[in-house]
């Protein structure tokens, strides 16, 4: 089921759809083959190989998008992009190329948090469980809208 959600990222007033079911599962398999080896590296080098106490513990989303952000390349910009295609930030369409640019030029750390939230209410990485463990206390928190 489509259901939208709002928040405030840095500042940025965030309101999101989630994509029907063709577009995200397109998406996800792009978000899963791209992102997927980034996060999962950064899993593997955290000190313990246990599952429940990596979800215990405080993970900082900061590493990740790092690691995100130096891995990145033309592809990945374009999933990012599309990414937003059914968002809007302070009540701008990002899907528009030309209020994209104006919004996040020289706004780039704040970008990729807003990508991860959308790849995150659209539980594009529960394909492989990875979503569980990106801890809700890491990602600005759902504020209405999101039905499970």
């Amino acid at each position: 089921m489509v259901s939208s959600v709002s928040t405030t990222i840095d500042g940025f007033k965030v309101h999101t759809t989630t994509f029907g079911a063709m577009a995200g599962l397109s998406l996800g398999l792009r978000v899963t083959k791209v992102f997927g080896p980034i996060v999962a590296s950064f899993f593997k080098n955290l000190p313990t190989k246990d599952m429940k106490s990596i979800v215990n513990s405080d993970i900082d989303l900061t590493e990740i998008i790092s690691s995100l952000a130096a891995n990145i390349d033309e592809k990945t910009a374009g999933l990012i992009f599309d990414l937003f295609n059914t968002t809007l930030v302070d009540g701008k369409n990002m899907s528009d190329q030309n209020e994209f640019d104006m919004m996040f030029a020289g706004k780039y750390l704040s970008l990729l948090k807003i990508a991860f939230y959308i790849v995150k209410v659209n539980n594009f990485f529960d394909f492989g469980g990875i979503g569980k463990i990106i801890k809700p206390s890491t990602m600005p928190p759902v504020t209405e809208g999101l039905k499970s």
